[in-house]
């Protein structure tokens, strides 16, 4: 087979492989969000929130459950891309 001679990982090297994905994938506040402005764009139809605490591979969208979260990022999005459009 084409894993011959491939060695595998015990349990201690996947547990520390695992705690330092952990550590580094670990975000601060200023850091805990992505959104994306549905209205200005093809896809996504709707705008999103994630919480990439919580939701690191950003599959649940939680903009309707942090509305004041949303609007707030949303705001700085929209004010962003008017710059960058003015360029």
């Amino acid at each position: 087979p084409v894993t011959e001679g491939v060695k595998k990982a015990d349990d201690s090297e996947m547990n520390e492989s695992m705690k330092m994905l952990k550590e580094h994938t670990t975000l601060d506040d200023e850091e805990q969000w992505t959104c994306g402005l549905g209205s200005r764009t093809d896809v996504p139809e709707k705008d999103e929130l994630y919480d990439r605490k919580t939701d690191p591979f950003q599959l649940n969208n939680v903009a309707s459950q942090y509305p004041e979260v949303a609007a707030e990022l949303l705001a700085k999005l929209t004010a962003f891309m008017d710059d960058l459009a003015s360029m």
